[in-house]
């Protein structure tokens, strides 16, 4: 089965809604967080296919977050 076609059969699930409304709901929440207005908060995206949900400018320093949807939390460990 091919990618387009397995999307095509997701297309309009509760699985693509579920996933796009949780991506949403965090930046939402982010962005009021952050008390950014909309022209301070960005998409980023490199050429080989890194990015970023959002992307802004705090105190002089980059500042990025990443929206994941998983069944199982995960935690980073910053301290390394």
């Amino acid at each position: 089965m091919t990618i387009r076609r397995y999307l095509e059969i997701l297309q309009g699930s509760y699985m693509i809604r579920l996933l796009a409304s949780w991506e949403g709901f965090t930046m939402e929440t982010v962005a009021l967080s952050t008390g950014k207005d909309d022209h301070s908060l960005f998409f980023w995206a490199t050429h080989t296919g890194a990015e970023v949900d959002l992307f802004w400018i705090e105190a002089g320093k980059a500042c990025a977050v990443e929206c994941k949807y998983a069944e199982a939390g995960y935690r980073w460990d910053y301290s390394a």
